[in-house]
């Protein structure tokens, strides 16, 4: 039994980086490994269904994290300011489900304190 690496160069899928992939599976299931070794990057994906199609989703998400790790600023090694923008806006939606969520608990104990009222007034 032996690995068989399709290799790949950074021209392909425009991923940004020489890639191999590697895929397999068996009844029920099947897998896809991207990886580039010069970003030291690397994506595999997991599914609990036979392949349908040939789509891939594992190397658009590898391109997606060369290109993510290639905004890293090289003189100060910080992020880019868009990130922080992104973790602002998560951090935003996150507060406002929470709050959302204990409104929701609050509105249904009053409405179910007034059904169980409703029930013994009988």
């Amino acid at each position: 039994m032996g690995l068989a690496w399709q290799l790949y160069s950074s021209e392909t899928s425009h991923v940004g980086a020489p890639w191999a992939f590697k895929n397999g599976g068996t009844a029920g299931s099947s897998t896809d490994t991207v990886i580039a070794p010069s970003e030291r990057t690397g994506v595999t994906t997991m599914f609990n269904k036979e392949r349908v199609d040939s789509d891939q989703i594992a190397v658009p998400i590898l391109r997606l994290l060369i290109e993510d790790s290639r905004r890293i600023l090289p003189a100060t090694g910080s992020a880019a300011p868009e990130v922080v923008v992104v973790l602002g806006a998560v951090a935003l939606l996150v507060i406002g489900g929470m709050l959302a969520a204990g409104r929701r608990r609050r509105r249904g104990a009053k409405a179910a304190a007034r059904r169980v009222g409703r029930t013994y007034a009988r």
